[in-house]
């Protein structure tokens, strides 16, 4: 039984260095506040959540060479879900006894007895599961991770389902298959405002787009004689376009159309053209 009055509360963890990443998508703003996506196939349930995760990271290497899953991309995805498995099943039900305990102390601080100074509980984390190598296939030590691990296997479960090697049966032991909408996009849908123009503004566009699970939307733009031109890539909901006006100070036309970006491809139908003016 831990003894509030020496300072223990269960074995002692230490520190581990940081995972490596994924490998980011470049953008050109950064969201200001996280969001976790919303995923049918992923349970509502916090006791439920942690399971799924080990589930995943358990199955997902032997579906890696029927679904054309790089040893980056896979190696990353079942890092991320082990410590969300850790977090959800050992590290938040530790930290939610321990919130007991520290109410319990507060009490003996207030109202309790005794002439010893009272040393308060320290929360030590529990040890992170050190893997097995020995397993088939082996279990990886798990490993802290980047912020938006839940995201990044969202992103992709999204790339799982278009792969070509993809069937009901990986999805069913993935537990990836949801009620799902019985109607999928085909394609990006988006905004785009001038923003910063006029008393030397920045002369910017702001392109909102729904992605509708897939991982990025492309961006492309004309304006004057010119064609079509790749922007860049977005993950996000809000993609900024800061180029310059092509001549300074004389206002110009562009145009903007999006479609979907998966697995280092473009997919999908365009979407309709959008333009508006842009002026110094």
């Amino acid at each position: 039984m831990a003894l509030w009055n020496n300072a223990t509360w269960n074995a002692p963890g230490t520190f581990w260095g940081p995972a490596q990443p994924p490998t980011p998508i470049t953008e050109t703003r950064q969201r200001k506040k996280p969001t976790m996506k919303h995923q049918r196939y992923y349970p509502t349930a916090i006791a439920e959540q942690g399971n799924w995760n080990g589930n995943f990271a358990d199955k997902l290497p032997a579906y890696q060479t029927a679904l054309g899953l790089s040893d980056i991309l896979a190696t990353a995805a079942v890092a991320d879900a082990r410590y969300m498995q850790y977090y959800l099943n050992q590290w938040l039900t530790d930290v939610r006894a321990f919130s007991q305990a520290a109410t319990q102390a507060l009490e003996t601080l207030s109202s309790g007895t005794g002439s010893a100074a009272y040393v308060l509980p320290v929360f030590s984390p529990p040890q992170l599961p050190p893997g097995n190598p020995a397993a088939t296939p082996p279990i990886p030590a798990t490993v802290p991770v980047a912020p938006g691990a839940l995201n990044r296997i969202f992103d992709v479960v999204q790339i799982i389902k278009r792969s070509p090697g993809y069937s009901d049966a990986i999805g069913d032991d993935l537990d990836i298959i949801g009620v799902e909408d019985s109607t999928e996009a085909t394609r990006p849908s988006f905004t785009a405002k001038a923003e910063g123009s006029g008393a030397g503004g920045c002369n910017c566009v702001k392109i909102r787009h729904k992605r509708y699970g897939h991982y990025a939307v492309a961006v492309y733009s004309k304006r004057g004689t010119g064609d079509f031109e790749l922007l860049g890539i977005s993950a996000e909901a809000v993609y900024m376009d800061e180029r310059p006006l092509m001549v300074p100070g004389q206002p110009e036309i562009r145009q903007y159309k999006l479609r979907f970006w998966d697995a280092g491809a473009e997919n999908g139908d365009w979407t309709d053209i959008v333009t508006l003016t842009v002026s110094p």
